[in-house]
């Protein structure tokens, strides 16, 4: 499972991968992106342009309907959004792209007396900025702009090694469909599939010690 993820291009590359015009929010570069910190997202406007916004990722809602025991949930498995109303509403309406240098997969099962896994880093192999598929949800009280959460679909050849799902990576050519309104749920679920490993690239990194949030390159560093 993706828990962390990096984001350290400029919101300037951002905003020119995914043609959004007008302003965009000031952001720092992060190497260690967690649940509960804000990220940029894109998503289709009011009038159908693209715009960004910063949410909080993890979303707040029952976390019956995600799959998810304790904290925000930061991945929808995609086998969720046909099972329940909500999420079928918020498939119909909330989609957006969650842009993303490098995301990181820690091993699920660890055998006994064994050290902490070593977690992975993942990236395109042409080390673009990926458009990862997600949902948005408005903050009903107001008090924010919202939650986010990535969806997770079933994993490639190289990811599968680790965990039994990733991050749904968008082809370019499918985020217009996948952003807007107009696309028929169906045509949208079909776009959720793995991405190929052959267009990826990983490698491992250090583990995180216990609850230390350092933030910096030497986050995505290859150890020996």
């Amino acid at each position: 499972m993706c828990e962390r993820f990096a984001l350290h291009s400029d919101i300037t590359a951002i905003r020119t991968r995914f043609r959004v015009r007008g302003d965009a929010p000031l952001r720092r570069p992060s190497w260690n992106v967690r649940a509960r910190d804000v990220v940029p997202i894109i998503r289709a406007g009011k009038n159908g342009r693209r715009e960004m916004a910063q949410l909080q990722w993890g979303l707040s809602i029952d976390y019956h309907l995600l799959d998810s025991t304790k904290g925000p949930a930061t991945q929808i498995p995609a086998r969720s959004l046909k099972r329940a109303a909500l999420l079928q509403a918020l498939f119909e309406t909330q989609r957006c792209i969650i842009p993303a240098d490098a995301f990181y997969v820690t091993p699920a099962f660890l055998p006994k007396g064994k050290r902490a896994p070593r977690p992975w880093a993942f990236a395109l192999d042409d080390d673009s900025v990926m458009g990862i598929a997600g949902l948005w949800v408005a903050d009903p009280s107001g008090r924010s702009a919202g939650s986010v959460a990535m969806i997770a679909t079933s994993p490639n050849e190289s990811v599968v090694l680790l965990s039994e799902t990733m991050p749904t990576i968008l082809f370019p050519e499918d985020e217009r469909e996948w952003l807007s309104h107009a696309t028929d749920p169906d045509a949208a679920y079909n776009i959720i599939k793995p991405f190929p490993a052959e267009m990826m690239r990983a490698w491992p990194v250090a583990p995180v010690e216990g609850d230390v949030a350092g933030d910096g390159p030497e986050r995505l560093a290859r150890v020996a």
